[in-house]
């Protein structure tokens, strides 16, 4: 199970062939918006930085001028192509910090298991409508190049277009009505609240932010416990856990920790079956805790150093002056 969630949710490249025309035969979506969410997962501090003041739905109109750009390029202009995807991969940058959460993974995962799950049951019965066969063609096209971020850029896609609906290119299996439908006769609660509750002392990263410091603080708790020769001395600490983690990192890199809620989710057993315990939230608590504290703690002794040196300025001025009046007299 942990193979096949994976699998489904890793980076894969699309392929460079496909087109995605709507409003004529040389408008396609060129650019490849699985590629262009990578490069938002490594946006710069600095272009985070300048877009901070601009609002939720600024971000997006410039990610929809991005696409529009891709729309009017078409096939014939590869160049305008290029550039068009270069902007949506800068532009999606902030945007992602938005997007990329373990909760929007989840909607990600669900849409594609809960569609095909609808869709198979609607062919099976012969429950197709003309519509649906209709949107099915514009819809693979962008499932080609959105894989397997299109619930999330499907709204803004449609925007795109002129604001036509979803419903142009999503077959109703897919629809936000129908997989709510599914997920109540389902009983399905979403992730567990334990992962995703911020006072929980299991939370995960729910952001790339604290996905960065996932991968920088456990790598230090790992290799200081392989120095100290402890890298398995923990009972639930195996070998084969580290492997499996591992796997996964290359195969989700740098989504690894947002997608932990979304794997456990669908795997029978402990995280600690796939996840060391240098990778897991109690431990990278305490971690961040200690640093925390050391850092307080330095930070007390500058303010001390800079207090120290004042007031050996000020005793030092106050001498001078001290001897100058002296001197005077």
């Amino acid at each position: 199970m942990l193979l096949a969630v994976t699998t489904a949710l890793a980076f894969h490249p699309a392929p460079t062939s496909s087109r995605f025309a709507i409003q004529s035969p040389r408008s396609s979506v060129q650019a490849k918006i699985t590629g262009a969410a990578l490069a938002a997962a490594f946006a710069s501090k600095d272009e985070a930085a300048d877009a901070v003041e601009e609002t939720l739905e600024e971000k997006e109109e410039r990610v929809i001028e991005a696409i529009r750009d891709g729309l009017d390029a078409g096939i014939g202009k590869p160049r305008r192509a290029f550039t068009a995807l270069g902007d949506f991969g800068k532009r999606s940058g902030s945007l992602a910090q938005t997007w990329l959460t373990p909760e929007q993974l989840e909607n990600c995962a669900y849409f594609w298991a809960g569609g095909s799950t609808v869709l198979a049951r609607d062919v099976s019965k012969w429950r197709l409508t003309a519509r649906d066969v209709k949107a099915s063609p514009w819809f693979i096209l962008l499932a080609l190049n959105t894989f397997p971020w299109t619930p999330l850029l499907a709204p803004l896609v449609a925007r795109a277009v002129n604001g036509t609906g979803t419903g142009a290119f999503l077959p109703s299996a897919f629809s936000a009505r129908r997989l709510a439908a599914l997920k109540r006769l389902r009983g399905d609660a979403g992730l567990n609240p334990e992962s995703v509750d911020p006072e929980s002392p299991d939370r995960t990263p729910a952001n790339i932010d604290e996905g960065v410091r996932f991968f920088r603080d456990g790598s230090k708790i790992a290799l200081r416990d392989l120095l100290r020769g402890r890298l398995t001395t923990r009972a639930d600490d195996k070998l084969a856990a580290y492997g499996w983690f591992g796997f996964l990192a290359v195969s989700t890199f740098p989504l690894t920790p947002l997608l932990l809620p979304v794997i456990d989710k669908r795997r029978e057993g402990s995280q600690s079956d796939y996840v060391p315990s240098a990778f897991r939230a109690r431990r990278l608590a305490a971690f961040h805790r200690l640093n925390s504290a050391r850092e307080t703690d330095r930070e007390a002794d500058r303010e001390t150093e800079k207090l120290l040196v004042s007031k050996k300025k000020l005793l030092d001025a106050k001498k001078k002056l001290t001897d100058g009046a002296l001197d005077r007299k």
